[in-house]
């Protein structure tokens, strides 16, 4: 639950969902600090290269990001630091701490095709259309554009490294609201 309402809230990718730390989140200034991904990751020092999940930097600077947090993901946020303190003093030394929000009971990581998997039968189960978890925070960019947020803004919201970027990804839905904009000026002006 947590890491759905954060990615369609947020307009967060699932890895980013999944490597929020706890000092991520500044509740005074209402704030989580988007830095890292859970991912999928080399292991070269070995004979044998392994693949493992772990946390990895993002793709770009502009990935990096600060965000802005409402009432309702403030409490979300506080309610699941609260259940992995629980957790961890309930378990003792068999919690490992990796400072995650978005992690398992014992505290690792949160394998993201795991979330795809849960994603999925949360979907199947409440009768909802079959999407892509990554279909999230699309939604989430809509909506930022039919309530008129500036293209600035979202593209800064999104991580993108340029507002050529969003515009790119989204300029169906833009270039949509400006027909349907003129569309309803000529309507009114004839």
């Amino acid at each position: 639950e947590t890491e759905i309402k954060l990615a369609i809230l947020l307009g967060l990718r699932r890895g980013e969902v999944l490597g929020i730390e706890e000092q991520d989140i500044d509740f005074e200034r209402h704030s989580v600090s988007i830095q890292r991904q859970v991912s999928i990751a080399r292991d070269v020092s070995r004979r044998e290269v392994t693949d493992y999940y772990g946390i990895k930097r993002l793709k770009s600077e502009s990935s990096n990001r600060e965000l802005f947090l409402s009432d309702e993901i403030e409490q979300l946020l506080r309610r699941r630091i609260l259940y992995n303190h629980q957790q961890q003093k309930r378990l003792g030394a068999a919690y490992h701490n990796q400072g995650l929000v978005c992690c398992k009971d014992n505290g690792d990581f949160v394998n993201p095709q795991t979330l795809y998997h849960a994603f999925k039968r949360a979907l199947k189960a409440c009768g909802l259309p079959d999407i892509r978890f990554h279909d999230l925070r699309h939604s989430y960019a809509i909506l930022c554009i039919d309530v008129n947020v500036p293209i600035k803004v979202l593209s800064q919201a999104l991580g993108h490294s340029s507002t050529a970027v969003t515009d790119g990804v989204y300029a169906d839905s833009i270039s949509a609201k400006r027909e349907l904009a003129n569309l309803i000026s000529k309507a009114i002006n004839e």
